[in-house]
């Protein structure tokens, strides 16, 4: 294809300027630059040119009926496989992605999720116990702390069946804390590169090890284990045999796909959760609504799957906090061969950003786009409203084979501990810290009150 008479994109020039802003507030400078240069544009950086994506129409061009030409064969991905490997989330070949779907997809049916269920009512039912415990002391608690925390006893119990005291619940949580919070930095500015041993480096590299030990470690567990019907979805993905090969996953395809799960897994939902009770202490008619909702559903029990279909606010609130502050708010992909994106050439080999967060920004599919307002996902809105407008979970063959499990955790979560505790948050701070995923800037600090 060629590009010669055709428009090019507009350029945001200033190399030094971008990376310092990019590196410092990569979610402002998109907002800024794409207010000036529209919705596809050049971003100059140091470290070379992105082509940045804000628009609900260009991610569905590169995510769903072009994927095969954008591939996740880039320098950003490149950085993060120290961390995650190549797994679902992360592979860049098509053909090894739709071979390691296939084996990971029977896990995730929604047979599989509705047996899990058990497990994330109990998991969300300590949590309450340890929150009563709490509120009696007077003491505050870190929401994005104890957020974390139960996602992440969620997601151990169902791949490994880990018993939520194990050490290695509370290992792999420090592990994954440092890893994504320097390989975040590094991606940002990656100008030392990793193999340098700055005390930064020398951390993720730490952590790395001790993620790798504790994966390995519960892999070769496993497999000694020779007993039938064996708990967690680690033995089903060990067991899955390809229909056209008759190959299974190896121990590192394993472990890049446990890393792959456990992260994306736990952090991305316990991210939600955090925002979404944030966001309930600035909105008490919202909070109001979700109370009573499961005040009518629960009396005053923990939530099940079971409950979930009259739960249908809690999941409208969680649809809006993940339109607002998605925590995959950004990725990347690479043009393997010249193509288009909308009325633009995009030359092979061309890097590209597309931000989630401002494509559900979009005052073309959202009045008011910026305000809070879960009425935006009532089953009549959503049928109005185009479908390629909201992609939190992403489109197309790529789209996150974990979206049933978040959600159904979450709303298990969200509907019982609203119900049974009031959040008091001295210093709300809605500014977004945009590391690889979208954390708070500061940590939610609450006071808890339990409901009578």
């Amino acid at each position: 294809m060629t590009s010669t008479a055709l428009s090019p994109l507009p350029v945001a020039a200033g190399r030094f300027r971008n990376t310092r802003r990019f590196v410092s507030d990569p979610i402002t400078l998109l907002s800024d630059l794409s207010a000036r240069h529209g919705d596809i544009f050049r971003l100059d950086l140091l470290n070379g040119p992105l082509v940045a994506l804000t628009h609900p129409r260009h991610l569905r061009c590169i995510l769903q009926e072009r994927m095969s030409n954008f591939t996740r064969n880039t320098d950003s991905y490149a950085m993060i496989e120290p961390f995650m490997g190549r797994g679902l989330a992360t592979i860049a070949d098509h053909a090894k992605w739709r071979r390691n779907r296939r084996l990971a997809q029977p896990a995730f049916h929604h047979t599989k999720i509705a047996a899990l269920g058990e497990v994330m009512t109990a998991a969300v039912e300590r949590t309450a116990d340890a929150w009563s415990e709490i509120a009696r002391s007077g003491t505050p608690i870190v929401v994005n702390d104890h957020m974390s925390r139960l996602t992440l006893d969620i997601v151990l119990q169902a791949l490994f069946g880990m018993e939520p005291d194990s050490p290695e619940l509370r290992r792999f949580a420090v592990a994954a804390h440092h890893a994504n919070t320097e390989l975040g930095r590094f991606i940002r500015a990656p100008f030392v590169p990793l193999k340098v041993p700055t005390p930064g480096h020398r951390r993720f590299w730490r952590s790395i090890a001790e993620l790798d030990a504790i994966v390995y470690g519960l892999i070769a567990r496993f497999r000694s284990d020779a007993t039938p019907n064996r708990e967690g979805l680690l033995p089903m993905f060990m067991d899955a045999v390809d229909a056209d090969t008759g190959e299974k996953l190896s121990d590192k395809e394993l472990r890049d796909e446990v890393i792959t799960m456990l992260f994306a897994g736990h952090e991305t939902s316990a991210l939600t959760l955090t925002w979404t009770l944030l966001l309930m202490h600035e909105h008490p008619e919202t909070l109001r609504k979700v109370r009573d909702e499961a005040a009518e559903t629960l009396s005053g029990r923990t939530a099940t799957m079971a409950d979930l279909a009259q739960l249908p606010y809690a999941k409208q609130v969680l649809d809006e906090v993940l339109r607002l502050y998605p925590p995959g708010w950004q990725a990347y992909r690479c043009a393997e061969e010249d193509d288009m994106i909308g009325d633009y050439p995009i030359a092979a080999g061309s890097q590209i950003i597309y931000s989630i967060y401002h494509a559900h920004r979009q005052p073309e599919f959202w009045r008011q786009p910026l305000q809070f307002d879960p009425d935006r996902f009532t089953p009549s809105a959503v049928a109005e409203r185009d479908r390629h407008a909201y992609l939190p979970f992403g489109i197309g063959g790529h789209m996150c084979i974990g979206n049933v499990f978040a959600l159904t955790e979450m709303q298990i979560a969200l509907s019982t501990l609203l119900a049974r505790f009031h959040l008091t948050i001295p210093n709300p701070d809605l500014t977004p810290a945009s590391l690889l995923t979208l954390n708070t800037k500061t940590p939610v600090v609450a006071f808890l009150t339990e409901r009578r």
